[in-house]
């Protein structure tokens, strides 16, 4: 009965659980630049451009929590957003899984007024340390799940699924994912809507 729930609860339309899914328990442990970091920056060019001292093309506003890339709103501007293109979220799952896929969402074209800030390269590692281990200053053990590439073309969906390749799949669970944006589609700052991590309870 316990599993039964647990899936309904993570279950949506991807039509797998999702163990990254924040309301079953996932959290994100880190981020680089930090969510802090990223705070007071925005601060401090949102300042210095109504002081006049700053002049930009884009300033980016307030960035929203980087748990916004584990929620199911993929309303527009919901995401968890930084500027550059490359950036790293480390997320505990909600519990221990093997994993073998990745689904990674962006907001669909319909409403989107560009899709430039949408991740193109994206490398995902696995970790099995402890929630302890996880926010000390010592580096996880990690193994590699792969490099993957969101596409942006007409003919593919806001909504991409990626299997783990054979050759790099583990048989051990992961209790936390780490997500490496690489870069995007050409854009000045980078949205991650959401990022499904799928695979096997244990």
């Amino acid at each position: 009965m316990g599993q039964e729930v647990f899936e309904r609860v993570i279950a949506d339309k991807g039509g797998r659980p999702d163990f990254a899914l924040q309301s079953a328990g996932a959290y994100v442990v880190r981020t680089s630049p930090s969510y802090a970091y990223q705070l007071v920056t925005a601060f401090k060019e949102r300042a210095l451009t109504l002081l006049g001292r700053y002049k930009a093309d884009f300033v980016m506003g307030f960035p929203n929590s980087p748990s916004m890339a584990i929620t199911p709103d993929i309303a527009l501007g919901k995401c968890w957003g930084f500027q550059g293109q490359a950036s790293n979220i480390t997320i505990h799952l909600a519990r221990p899984a093997i994993v073998d896929a990745f689904t990674v969402e962006h907001v669909h074209r319909s409403v989107a007024f560009s899709l430039a800030s949408a991740p193109r390269s994206i490398r995902i590692y696995g970790s099995p340390a402890d929630r302890a281990r996880l926010n000390d200053s010592t580096e996880a053990i990690e193994y590699f799940f792969g490099e993957i590439e969101y596409s942006i073309s007409e003919l593919d969906s806001h909504m991409q699924y990626f299997e783990v390749p054979d050759e790099l799949k583990v048989l051990l669970p992961s209790r936390a994912v780490r997500v490496q944006i690489m870069d995007n589609h050409g854009g000045d700052f980078t949205c991650l809507y959401r990022i499904r991590v799928h695979g096997v309870d244990v």
